[in-house]
């Protein structure tokens, strides 16, 4: 039997564009697990929620942990060849 994996560690998060409703961020960050889910190498996503002033609530998706930004840059520049938002973060 193989060793299990060890869960990614770090404080850099890859977060997607910002969407005005939990839903559209959840189906978001769906659609990129499933287009590069290979690329993410099984780290998951959770949404997060931020009020912009007297813009509003906006929702992002945000995968990691990463223990570098190299990965999620390298992601980031996928996306947004593909026409997807991103940024990455150092929490």
């Amino acid at each position: 039997m193989a060793p299990a994996k060890a869960a990614p560690a770090g404080a850099v998060r890859l977060q997607l564009a910002g969407m005005r409703s939990q839903k559209e961020a959840q189906a978001l960050g769906e659609r990129v697990r499933k287009e590069f889910g290979s690329a993410l190498g099984g780290r998951s996503f959770d949404i997060s929620q931020a009020v912009y002033g007297n813009m509003g609530t906006f929702y992002h998706a945000r995968f990691g942990p990463y223990g570098e930004q190299t990965e999620p840059t390298a992601l980031c520049t996928a996306l947004k060849a593909k026409g997807i938002d991103c940024q990455v973060l150092s929490q």
